[in-house]
């Protein structure tokens, strides 16, 4: 049922999308390629405000345990204070299914919302780039449960542009939760241009987490689709895959920039 409300938002956002593609005209007087203005790890130019709203489904199979989450809205806010510097806020509201050899063992929903204190880029021109990220979370399983998290992370993430159609991302990154398990993770990512409003990522994402007792590694592949207008608003599609994991994660966002 989950699976079914997710597909008709992202085909709505796919439709939505395309129709707003062929709104743009081409004159010598825009750029080549648009630019993608919904890449978190990088700021906003001064005085910019952004919204990004969006759903999303994911699902972790473990032996007969299956565990299914969608989450609507999904919800970022960003402001540029320079053009070098930000701050963003996140909520999402989610709602949890967890069933054993097909009959439903637990449901429940959460409401939380997530502070992003600093978000620091060192060069524009090299897109250079040192995200540190400060964060205050708060899950609320609906009706009566709250509780309060506290994580911080800091990554560093480098750029390399070979032309204006394409460029590589790879970084590192550290996060620290007071609750739950610190990871390492390390980043690669390809960027494309397919055309000149579409732009493509393929990223692929390890991660080391540090347990109570033990280590781990999480490998996940993954491809995002970003439609790009000349308007203030954007389109962008994500799908994620664990390698030796069964999870994926399925999700589409609308994007405003004022």
């Amino acid at each position: 049922m989950l699976a079914k409300k997710i597909l008709v938002g992202l085909i709505l956002i796919l439709f939505f999308a395309f129709a707003a593609l062929g709104k743009d005209s081409v004159n010598t007087s825009e750029p080549v390629f648009l630019d993608d203005r919904s890449d978190v790890t990088q700021t906003l130019s001064a005085n910019s405000f952004q919204i990004q709203a969006g759903i999303s489904y994911s699902q972790t199979k473990l032996n007969d345990t299956s565990s299914n989450q969608i989450s609507v809205p999904s919800i970022i806010a960003r402001y540029g204070i320079t053009d070098n510097f930000g701050i963003q806020v996140k909520s999402e509201f989610d709602l949890n299914e967890t069933s054993a050899n097909g009959n439903i063992i637990n449901e429940n929903d959460q409401l939380g919302y997530i502070l992003f204190g600093l978000l620091y880029q060192v060069s524009q021109e090299k897109r250079i780039l040192f995200f540190d990220q400060l964060s205050f979370l708060l899950d609320c399983t609906i009706p009566l449960t709250s509780m309060y998290y506290f994580s911080t992370e800091v990554d560093m993430v480098l750029a390399t542009n070979f032309s204006n159609r394409f460029s590589i991302e790879y970084g590192i990154g550290y996060r620290y939760h007071n609750s739950t398990d610190d990871f390492l993770n390390f980043l690669f990512q390809l960027d494309v241009y397919i055309t000149r409003n579409i732009n493509c990522t393929i990223f692929f994402n390890r991660s080391r987490i540090f347990e109570l007792d033990s280590q781990s590694i999480q490998n996940m592949v993954g491809v995002e689709l970003d439609f790009l207008t000349m308007q203030n608003y954007q389109f962008e599609l994500v799908y994620t895959l664990g390698i030796r994991e069964d999870y994926w994660f399925l999700g589409g966002v609308f994007v405003y920039t004022l």
